[in-house]
């Protein structure tokens, strides 16, 4: 999935207020800031991606509760990459 692909998701889930995002196999390699406009996200799934870092502005999802990624590496955030639940 390109960048803009991406972009155009984020504001369409920000502007319905959905509160699950499902990017789980779309060949998604990186997540920007724009991440933060899902203020009631409360689902986020992005398995079987190529993510290899965690914006720091994820930290501002304060309402989600289910993020999962699964692989076996560590994505520079520290977070384990195994079902994370925060």
């Amino acid at each position: 999935m390109r960048r803009d692909e991406i972009l155009k998701l984020i504001e369409e889930v920000a502007r319905t207020g959905q509160t699950k995002l499902d990017l789980s196999g779309k060949q998604v390699s990186e997540l920007s800031a724009e991440i933060t406009q899902l203020t009631n996200l409360t689902e986020f799934d992005l398995r079987w991606n190529d993510i290899s870092q965690l914006p720091a502005e994820i930290g501002e999802l304060t309402n989600l509760i289910n993020y999962t990624m699964f692989d076996e590496r560590r994505v520079e955030s520290g977070l384990e990459a195994n079902s994370i639940s925060i």
